[in-house]
């Protein structure tokens, strides 16, 4: 009798034992095997959901961001027009050799204003437009008047008729980035056209880069006198993000209606083919360099 007791009391013992063991071999086990709702934090799962912070955009990225119109004051508009009379006037006087170091000046400026303005965004997208929009295609103009001339008889014609159109377009681009600085965000109208114009600009612009491209390579590499060949690029660029900015203002602040655009587009080749023509018709345009009204920028 008592060895039956005690050989049941071992039984109760040893399955006494067993079940607390298997017990902890599970509560260890749950505790290493991550559960449904809380994944492990070294899991490839929650590695792929980590998202790092965005880095803050730039100066260059900031100003085309911005919807607001540049405030200008009369200073403003003294400065811009002394800086292209002098600017024009000394290039006139020093030749295509003046177009290389005001390129160099405008690219050491922008340089210079990135880090000036860098909490003005509005105010360095006004900078770039002046510089690259406005002041540069000025100088390579003025500094260079055979860009759009001709050859006849194996001598150079200072300004074609083909030329005087491509003045004439070029000319209402000119115009139009400048009123841009006076066009109220919320005139969709005003905004739709504006980047029509500029649309035109940008792809015109991007026209004459390629063409020069070759030119540009063989006199840099040749004889080192090719680099405004560049400008354009900078132009193009200039004019392609200003129309975008013009183009989200009128889709913003009212309803886009695409034939405005669409009359900013037509306007400046329309004015272009019709000076054009008048240019064939008055048989203008042709002359030896230094002779007619543009002997002064010839030497």
């Amino acid at each position: 009798m008592v060895v039956e007791l005690n050989t049941q009391s071992n039984l109760l013992l040893e399955e006494s034992i067993l079940n607390h063991s298997n017990e902890q071999d599970s509560q260890g086990a749950s505790i290493d095997r991550p559960s449904e709702d809380f994944p492990a934090e070294n899991s490839d799962s929650s590695l792929k959901n980590v998202q790092l912070p965005e880095s803050p955009p730039g100066i260059r990225q900031k100003q085309y961001l911005e919807l607001d119109s540049p405030k200008l004051s009369i200073i403003d508009l003294m400065m811009v027009t002394t800086i292209c009379a002098i600017t024009i006037t000394s290039i006139t006087r020093i030749g295509y050799f003046g177009v290389h170091a005001m390129l160099l000046v405008c690219l050491v400026a922008n340089m210079i204003a990135a880090t000036v303005l860098v909490d003005r965004p509005i105010r360095f997208r006004m900078w770039n437009q002046f510089t690259w929009g406005v002041l540069m295609p000025l100088v390579c103009i003025f500094g260079d008047p055979f860009v759009f001339g001709s050859f006849e008889n194996g001598r150079a014609v200072y300004l074609s008729q083909h030329g005087i159109a491509c003045y004439v377009f070029v000319g209402i681009q000119l115009f139009t980035l400048l009123v841009s600085w006076l066009v109220p965000k919320h005139s969709s109208a005003l905004n739709e056209f504006v980047s029509g114009v500029l649309f035109v600009g940008c792809v015109f612009s991007f026209g004459v880069a390629v063409i020069l491209a070759p030119l540009t390579v063989v006199a840099t590499l040749a004889m080192g006198i090719g680099f405004p060949g560049i400008t354009p690029w900078f132009t193009g660029f200039v004019y392609l993000r200003t129309s975008a900015l013009h183009k989200a203002r009128a889709a913003k602040f009212g309803k886009a209606q695409g034939w405005k655009r669409a009359a900013g587009i037509a306007l400046p080749i329309l004015l272009a083919l019709i000076a054009f023509w008048i240019a064939v018709t008055l048989e203008l345009g042709f002359g030896q360099p230094g002779e007619g009204p543009f002997e002064f920028l010839v030497d």
